[in-house]
């Protein structure tokens, strides 16, 4: 299915894995120029060496770490300096940390939680906000833990709530400037594409990442002109509130 987005710019972070390489793969079978973005140069290099040629020279990697300013800040100078402009942005960096699942993890443990999953996205959207062209998208990735309650981290879903609160939020400021924002809400995926059993939501299986990344790569085409300030559930039918 051609989505309209060949020669577009996108920027995708934590692309090296999971939903964001789904995301980077597709973006790239559509014909996209992408980034190939995480903190280990190696693998970033690993993963371009396994693409065809005619991908190679779409593909832009950056390695860094996007909870620091100054590395957003060198990311903005190599967008300027390579693409000049972009007509989206995957917001994807993020994870779980261990040992914070506790009641009382400690301060210290909350503002790691946050600054991975949370203050990411914002500084690079912040970094980016004046590269994007009119028209572009930007699409967050939150979780279904932000929504309403899991077994996972207290910090985790808090954070992950504060993503689709801050995606709604500036969704009014940016339409001004001819911007969509979104988030999307994932519930288990299986980054393994090995479909294990989860008895937790209706399909009683995990997602597979690339039937994720058709769906992101869906939200960013022209199809979805109309849709910006939506949090948008992925969930096989986990989630229990409307």
């Amino acid at each position: 299915m051609d989505m309209g987005l060949g020669n577009k710019k996108i920027i995708v972070t934590g692309s090296s894995s999971g939903i964001g390489y789904s995301v980077f793969k597709e973006l790239l079978s559509q014909g996209a120029f992408v980034t190939l973005m995480g903190r280990n140069r190696s693998k970033l290099d690993d993963i371009y060496k396994n693409h065809p040629s005619n991908e190679k020279e779409r593909i832009l990697i950056f390695d860094g770490d996007l909870t620091s300013k100054n590395e957003v800040e060198r990311l903005s100078t190599t967008i300027s300096n390579e693409w000049g402009a972009i007509d989206g942005l995957f917001a994807n960096a993020g994870g779980g940390i261990p040992n914070t699942r506790g009641l009382t993890i400690g301060e210290d443990a909350w503002r790691e939680v946050f600054r991975k999953n949370f203050f990411s996205t914002v500084l690079t959207v912040e970094a980016l906000i004046d590269k994007f062209n009119h028209g572009s998208s930007i699409l967050m990735t939150a979780s279904i833990a932000g929504k309403e309650r899991t077994n996972l981290s207290l910090a985790y879903g808090s954070a992950k709530a504060a993503v689709i609160s801050y995606a709604k939020n500036l969704s009014q400021h940016l339409i001004k400037k001819g911007l969509r924002v979104n988030s999307i809400s994932p519930g288990a995926v299986d980054i393994r594409s090995e479909n294990p059993s989860y008895e937790q939501n209706l399909m009683k299986r995990a997602a597979r990442p690339d039937e994720l990344g058709k769906f992101i790569c869906f939200l960013f085409s022209e199809n979805c002109s109309f849709m910006t300030g939506t949090n948008i559930v992925v969930d096989g039918g986990e989630t229990k509130s409307f």
